[in-house]
């Protein structure tokens, strides 16, 4: 007589992850998961105009701001430089958000990828 616990469980040996031979058996392979990300036309759109958002807004607030550059971008001094700069990032953005929307990008779009251009 020996001491071994007699296997109660008919699972097969771990030799591969459980996802995979669960997603297999659905029918769904590796290389489904295993692809390469390539921008669309709109990906591309999305970041040329973050970019110009940017750039454009950097441009105004240079020739307006007399405060210190922090993080490569200049601050504004007083309040009169705040409303300034303000203004004209929300005509810029309003002004690129409707050349996005004849590419089918909404505003939250652009919004959200001048956020990760930052």
């Amino acid at each position: 007589m020996t001491d071994q616990v007699p296997n109660t469980h008919d699972t097969p040996p771990a030799t591969e992850p459980l996802a995979l031979r669960l997603s297999e058996g659905l029918g769904v392979t590796r290389a489904d998961f295993e692809c390469e990300w390539t921008p669309t036309e709109k990906d591309n759109k999305l970041h040329e105009l973050a970019k110009r958002y940017h750039d454009e807004t950097e441009a105004y607030d240079r020739t307006v701001c007399t405060g210190p550059i922090v993080r490569d971008s200049i601050q504004a001094a007083n309040s009169r430089e705040l409303a300034q700069i303000n203004r004209n990032a929300r005509q810029v953005f309003d002004r690129i958000a409707r050349e996005a929307a004849s590419h089918d990008i909404s505003k939250a779009e652009l919004w959200h990828a001048v956020g990760r251009h930052a």
